[in-house]
């Protein structure tokens, strides 16, 4: 333990007669740690061995770009984005789920004894990579809605609200949930 001949502090243990092993060593000009008891990269899991923070999760790496390279997370763990169509929160494990911001319209078209708004479409912040599960409901207390989703791809999905009698200012709020790799 020591410098042993380096301008860098170094803890050495010997696993055999003139086998020596540095277990961990810090460098003089910059602090950073290396050695054996130390990770030796993102992937090392090694029991045992010391955790690099720029190797792992903390508070400054949780929320930020979420990547993926060979089916494997990389970046951070949790990105969030909106845009004038919503908000989308992507998981490092690959859920992602959508929010639309608030559609607004008027339930006055008939259909048998009940009332309908413009069939709205929404366009997702970000694509999928398969058609998501679409849900949502009223916002408003307008005519006490209800809501029915359309058949959603990987980047659209449509949605019409009803009411059991004409109202005007009607509104619904949308969100999808699925894979983004």
């Amino acid at each position: 333990m020591g410098l042993n001949g380096l301008n860098s502090w170094s803890l050495k243990i010997n696993y055999g007669e003139s086998s020596w092993q540095e277990a961990i060593s810090f460098d003089c000009a910059s602090g950073s740690v290396s050695g054996a008891s130390v990770q030796s990269g993102p992937a090392d899991a090694t029991a045992g061995r010391f955790m690099r923070a720029d190797y792992d999760y903390c508070p400054g790496n949780i929320i930020g770009g979420v990547g993926e390279v060979g089916g494997s997370p990389s970046g951070a763990i949790i990105e969030r984005g909106s845009s004038v169509d919503g908000d989308l929160q992507r998981f490092a494990g690959g859920t992602m789920i959508c929010t639309s911001n608030v559609i607004s319209g008027d339930a006055n078209i008939v259909v048998g004894v009940a009332f309908k708004l413009a069939t709205q479409t929404w366009k997702f912040l970000s694509g999928f990579v398969a058609a998501p599960v679409v849900s949502g409901g009223a916002v408003s207390d307008v005519a006490n809605l209800w809501f029915s989703a359309g058949q959603a791809t990987t980047s659209v999905s449509s949605a019409v609200a009803f009411a059991h009698v004409s109202a005007t200012g009607g509104s619904l709020q949308l969100t999808s949930i699925g894979r983004w790799f």
